[in-house]
């Protein structure tokens, strides 16, 4: 028997991450975020690439539901970045996962997402649940399977 699953709609979601699939490819380099500037109320002119002063140039930045720590050299290239997004419209996959066998007598009470150096490859999905007294975790890669990680 299907459940009827109500899932929220992910593009209307979207839109309020600054590290979505629409932005990813442009955090990959500093010149793009130069050029584009996704983040409201900064300022990113300051920023000189190839200055022989500078030898790295961290971008960090975090809202009510997401956080980013990125490191690029000093001619834009990105080193290493880390994405975390929480309580986010999980993809509809994980939904019907949860909704069914032996997930569906529990309750999501957050999720989280992340995102390794901007690539769509390494998205992992936490999900904690909770039924009665008990919380249990749960993680998905991007395709919305089931994975194991060893913590």
């Amino acid at each position: 028997m299907q459940s009827d699953l109500k899932t929220p709609d992910e593009a209307a979601f979207s839109y309020q991450l600054t590290v979505n699939e629409n932005s990813m490819e442009c955090f990959r380099t500093l010149q793009c975020l130069i050029e584009e500037n996704p983040f409201k109320n900064s300022n990113l002119d300051q920023i000189r690439l190839n200055n022989s002063r500078a030898q790295r140039f961290m971008v960090e930045g975090s809202s009510e539901n997401e956080e980013l720590k990125a490191v690029y050299l000093a001619n834009g290239t990105l080193v290493e970045a880390s994405v975390t997004q929480r309580n986010i419209v999980l993809p509809r996959k994980i939904y019907e996962k949860l909704a069914t066998g032996e997930l569906e007598s529990w309750t999501m009470i957050e999720n989280e997402l992340n995102i390794k150096n901007f690539d769509e490859t390494t998205k992992r999905y936490k999900v904690v649940l909770k039924r009665d007294n008990d919380v249990r975790v749960e993680y998905f890669d991007r395709y919305g399977e089931r994975i194991h990680i060893n913590i």
